[in-house]
């Protein structure tokens, strides 16, 4: 059994960010769509992509940037 392959795409609420968990989500990745500030275009791209989920949190933050990893 193998586990499902995640990918954290910081700043995919637009532009080159969004394009990236695009791509993952298309190559089967689990995709989490983060953003600081951009919180409706990182639930409407998360929305649109299978098995996203979105996650606001400011990864320039030590303790933020922790809370977007499960295991933290």
């Amino acid at each position: 059994m193998s586990a499902q392959r995640v990918a954290l795409v910081t700043g995919s609420s637009s532009g080159i960010g969004a394009a990236v968990a695009r791509r993952f989500a298309e190559a089967g990745y689990r995709t989490v769509v983060n953003s600081a500030r951009s919180v409706e275009a990182g639930e409407a791209l998360a929305a649109e992509l299978p098995d996203a989920v979105y996650r606001q949190a400011d990864v320039s933050d030590e303790a933020q940037a922790a809370g977007l990893s499960p295991t933290a």
